[in-house]
């Protein structure tokens, strides 16, 4: 089964909107469904499978900006190395999933309980906006309505993204 899928539900509209990641005129659009599930619709990313569609896994445990410094660590040498999404969850959860305060850049992480049990991590490559007005909520939905047929890369930023075209189309598809 896909990880995504290439059309948002009939059942999410404009008005399911809750907000979007910063810094790009083609967000990842974040709703949040009436029985309180929140999905999102990747609309670019270099992994040409993660573009679509992301249907709920289970229940957020933690839904919120925090700094990008959580996700590094100093390494024996004094180096900076990654830290572990894992790790970063446990200490929000020793925090009783409160982000701790500091500065700098800010990303947005998730902490879904997922329905087989089991915890599913995602941090995004932004920050995390809240979108209240309607007529901004409405300019997002449009740009999710397909006809999402053909996956492209731009030669720029090497991200894939949905087109109707198949002349822009390649393997990916």
């Amino acid at each position: 089964m896909a990880k995504t899928e290439r059309h948002v539900p009939g059942n999410l509209t404009a008005a399911h909107i809750i907000g979007v990641t910063e810094g790009s005129s083609q967000p990842t659009v974040y709703f949040q469904d009436a029985d309180g599930h929140i999905t999102r619709f990747t609309q670019r990313h270099k992994n040409p499978d993660n573009i679509g569609y992301h249907p709920a896994k289970g229940d957020h445990v933690f839904f919120g900006n925090v700094s990008a410094g959580m996700f590094v660590k100093a390494g024996a040498n004094g180096q900076a190395t990654a830290r572990s999404w894992g790790s970063v969850a446990l200490e929000l959860q020793e925090k009783n999933w409160k982000a701790p305060a500091s500065g700098g850049r800010k990303v947005l992480f998730e902490v879904v309980a997922t329905d087989d049990g089991g915890v599913s991590l995602h941090r995004s490559r932004a920050a995390f906006k809240e979108i209240t007005d309607i007529a901004e909520k409405q300019r997002f939905f449009a740009q999710l309505q397909g006809p999402n047929v053909y996956k492209a890369m731009d030669p720029q930023t090497h991200e894939f993204h949905f087109t109707a075209t198949p002349l822009q189309a390649n393997a990916a598809s």
